[in-house]
């Protein structure tokens, strides 16, 4: 039996429709068992760096992160699992870009014209590659994780949020892959 962590990391509340949608995902049973974790009250940074602790002391196979705010469509669990020998893959979702005042689409990185166009054709039911993922419903393997580097999530000088760091940074080399049929529903609005 596989073993995953949801990790659902929040400081203010989690949105009950999150919850939800968490707990009425069906997947094989005999075949994985999906344990959840849900922090409170710290930094999402410390919070991921906290869960991936977890995960590894307690030889978790994978760790799954939910954001507090972001919904998983019905089947998620059973589509995104029958990939589960991929090391890093998502759903995708809207995301907010706060100093734009816009959103825009995850995945970014390798964005050509051809990418843009399939990351929108939500009929695409597998996966495809791109530079980063969607951390807010992202299942990533964790040999992805190097036992001695305890802290995959940084915040750099306000330039590169926690996730884009883990994507570009330190899992790099790590091959990222989105399935554009899965999409999540980010719940967080823009506050001016």
């Amino acid at each position: 039996m596989k073993k995953i962590i949801c990790c659902i990391p929040y400081t203010d509340n989690i949105d009950y429709r999150t919850i939800n949608s968490y707990h009425q995902q069906k997947y094989d049973t005999e075949k994985y068992q999906i344990d959840l974790f849900i922090l409170k009250n710290y930094g999402i940074v410390d919070a991921r760096n906290m869960c991936v602790t977890k995960a590894l002391v307690e030889k978790y196979d994978y760790i799954f992160f939910l954001d507090s705010d972001v919904m998983l469509p019905t089947g998620f669990f059973e589509k995104i699992l029958q990939y589960d020998h991929l090391p890093i893959v998502s759903g995708w979702y809207f995301a907010k870009d706060f100093q734009n005042i816009h959103t825009h689409i995850l995945p970014v990185g390798k964005m050509t014209n051809e990418d843009k166009i399939k990351s929108f054709d939500t009929t695409i039911d597998t996966p495809v590659e791109y530079g980063s993922a969607a951390m807010g419903c992202c299942l990533i393997d964790m040999k992805v994780f190097d036992r001695q580097i305890i802290k995959p999530f940084q915040w750099v000088d306000n330039l590169m949020a926690e996730d884009m760091y883990f994507f570009f940074e330190y899992a790099r080399h790590v091959k990222k892959h989105v399935i554009p049929s899965l999409k999540c529903f980010h719940i967080a609005e823009i506050i001016l």
